[in-house]
């Protein structure tokens, strides 16, 4: 009741991360963004935060045309794919 009395919830936090990524893309013009970085805290999440929350920020600032998914491997053998991101270059050039 009291999250529905003050406007809290799980979407303004959705929102929250993804203007955080979007400003600390900004201020830093990274070529690249990893998830599993940012997950230990090496932008401007603190470390610890779920890799889904980042992912879903990284994924909203996709469809904006802000980042462009990367999903690689290591070497040639099975495993998880790598959740990376590549910085849409106009905006590393921006301002």
């Amino acid at each position: 009741m009291a999250e529905r009395a003050f406007g809290i919830t799980a979407e303004a936090e959705a929102d929250q991360n993804t203007l955080q990524l979007a400003n600390w893309i900004l201020e830093t013009r990274p070529e690249r963004i990893v998830v599993r970085k940012l997950c230990r805290g090496a932008g401007p999440f603190v470390s610890g935060t779920k890799a889904e929350d980042i992912k879903a920020a990284c994924m909203s600032l996709a469809g904006c045309n802000w980042l462009r998914a990367e999903f690689a491997r290591r070497g040639s053998h099975a495993g998880r794919l790598q959740a990376a991101f590549c910085i849409n270059p106009t905006l590393r050039k921006a301002s």
